[in-house]
Order: C-alpha cells, then sequence, then structure tokens
C-alpha cells in the first residue's frame, strides 16, 4: 500500500496538469499575426466609417496641396491593408475627384503629381468602379504624365477587351501620333493594349488595330514604331 500512495499522486497531479505531456490548451491569438475582425477570407472589406469619408472629403476638397497629399497617403495605407473596399462607391468618390479634378465645372487644376497618384491607387483598388473611373481621367485630362498612369493602370486590372475601351485608347493614340506626340504615354497604351490581348480573349477591334498601324507609320522614334510592331504582331497572332 505504501508504494500505491505516491502512484496515486503522480497520476493525480498529470491530469491536473496535461500541459506536462503536451501544450493541448488553447492559446490566446497573437496580436501581430492575427487580422482585424472585420478580415473575412473571400469577403471584401466594409464601407469606410462615415467619419472618415468626411476627413478624406474635406481634405481631397481642401486649397492646399498638403491635405490633399495627406488624403492620398491614407487611401494608399487603407489599399496596402486591403481594407477600402472596391464597392465602397462614396470612398472611391473622393479618390475619384483627387485623379479627376479639374474636370468639374468651377474647379481648378490640381497638382499633376496628386493626379498621378490617385489614379495609381484606383488601379491598386481595382474592380469595375476604379476601370470606370480611369477611363475617364484617361478621356478627360490634357496631362500626358497622368493619362499614362491611367493607362497603365488599366492594364493592371486586365479588364475584359470591349468596343468602349479600344475605341479609346485608339482616340489617345491618334492624338499622340504627331511629332508632338509624347512617347511615353504612346508606349503606356501600346503595353497595356498587349497587356489585355494576351490575358483576355483579344482585342479585336478594327479601329485600334489601324492606329496602331498608324502609329507604326508615324514620325515616332524607333523605340515606339518597334513596340508597335511587336504588338501588331501580338494581334495578329504571331
Amino acid at each position: 500500500m505504501g508504494t500505491l500512495r505516491p502512484l496515486s499522486m503522480l497520476v493525480v497531479i498529470v491530469l491536473s496538469a496535461p500541459q506536462l505531456l503536451g501544450d493541448d490548451t488553447p492559446r490566446s491569438p497573437d496580436p501581430a499575426t492575427t487580422p482585424p475582425d472585420w478580415v473575412r477570407p473571400g469577403e471584401p472589406a466594409p464601407p469606410l466609417p462615415e467619419i472618415e469619408r468626411h476627413v478624406l472629403r474635406a481634405q481631397a476638397r481642401a486649397a492646399d496641396p498638403a491635405m490633399q497629399k495627406a488624403a492620398l497617403r491614407r487611401f494608399e495605407t487603407l489599399v496596402a491593408a486591403g481594407a477600402l473596399s472596391r464597392t465602397d462607391h462614396e470612398s472611391l468618390a473622393v479618390l475619384a475627384y483627387l485623379a479627376t479634378h479639374g474636370t468639374y465645372i468651377g474647379s481648378a487644376r490640381n497638382d499633376p503629381l496628386i493626379r498621378i497618384r490617385a489614379t495609381a491607387v484606383l488601379g491598386d483598388v481595382g474592380g469595375q468602379a476604379a476601370l470606370d473611373l480611369l477611363a475617364e481621367v484617361v478621356r478627360t485630362d490634357t496631362e500626358t504624365a497622368v493619362v499614362a498612369e491611367a493607362v497603365r493602370s488599366i492594364g493592371k486590372l486586365r479588364p475584359e477587351p470591349s468596343s468602349r475601351l479600344a475605341v479609346l485608347l485608339a482616340d489617345r493614340l491618334k492624338q499622340q501620333n504627331t511629332r508632338a506626340g509624347d512617347p511615353a504615354l504612346v508606349i503606356a497604351i501600346l503595353n497595356t493594349v498587349e497587356s489585355i490581348h494576351l490575358n483576355s480573349w483579344g482585342f479585336h477591334d478594327p479601329e485600334l488595330f489601324l492606329a496602331i498601324i498608324e502609329v507604326y507609320n508615324g514620325p515616332h522614334a524607333a523605340n515606339v514604331r518597334n513596340t508597335s510592331l511587336r504588338v501588331l504582331n501580338t494581334m495578329r497572332g504571331r
């Protein structure tokens, strides 16, 4: 009996302290690696709180460029964290204002660098709403650097080809088919056309194809003409 008592005490100790045999107890989640409560795999982020949208709206419409840049930095942070929903149209409207400020009646042009950053953020957001807003930038902006960034952002979205998009890009190519044309914008359009063509069922719009031929035959540097020839061969399946 004397030997059984210590053994029974050992059993009691082991059963009361299972961590001695293995750590099967649930642990508290690590804040450093645990996503916020609103993150759900496969689900979009919720709309931003109204107070935050109000602040961003006020910053975007401020006359001080520093305030507009502060709004942009916040948008960039939200997108990097996956916290800006593609369907949060009110927040996207604020971002669109930064990207297209000056196309509205009675508004003055803002810094082109702000519009460039805003179009880049729209490309990172993605979705149909962002695509429509980027197309508006391509259609209305007069700064070729801004248009080039908007075109590149459209390419990142890899949209399905449409006649509307083809006509939009073709019109911009025709506008640049002069000695005063911006080669960076022309190459951005050509690269975007090629990217979309290769990642979809393809562009089959004759107006866009003819516009690229005109670029190849136009007064452009060798690198622009070589790029246009490459895109033409891609579109012809070569």
